[in-house]
């Protein structure tokens, strides 16, 4: 019930089924917590309140990914860091590693740098993400992550 609360963005819902007692250490088939679902369906307004409710702001999913690498807007992923989440967290690899891969991730590639992302970690593969980012035809995310500071609009 937590999942899909998340998922649909009722942070009142949300808070509700927190205080009455549901477990926060529930996943779902990939292993991931509410705060994954959250970050994934854009609900900005659920993740503050889950995380103070005691879901894992850097837990990991069965991937190696943190709620952070399902973050698809700027906004989501500044929801994420000020809650305190580690934008160099996870598992073999980053969320930069991840955003990367898709042409339109700029805004959440810029917040992520702005939070002290790490452009020079390697992933299992020992690729960085700039590596990763030309990897998938992303020159202007290449460049992006080249200068290491967020760019200029």
């Amino acid at each position: 019930m937590l999942h899909l609360s998340a998922m649909v963005d009722d942070a009142p819902l949300v808070k509700t089924l927190l205080e009455w007692g549901l477990s926060t250490s529930g996943v779902d088939g990939e292993s991931g917590t509410p705060l994954h679902l959250a970050a994934e369906h854009g609900a900005v307004s659920c993740i503050p309140v889950l995380v103070k409710g005691g879901v894992p702001v850097d837990a990991l999913d069965e991937n190696g990914r943190t709620a952070l690498f399902n973050a698809q807007s700027a906004e989501v992923a500044q929801a994420l860091l000020d809650a305190g989440a580690d934008p160099n967290a996870g598992e073999g690899w980053t969320s930069l590693h991840q955003h990367v891969c898709f042409t339109d991730r700029g805004p959440v590639i810029e917040v992520l740098l702005s939070a002290g992302a790490d452009v020079t970690r390697k992933d299992s593969g020992e690729m960085t993400p700039e590596e990763e980012a030309l990897r998938h035809e992303n020159t202007h995310l290449a460049r992006l992550l080249r200068a290491g500071k967020p760019a200029l609009r």
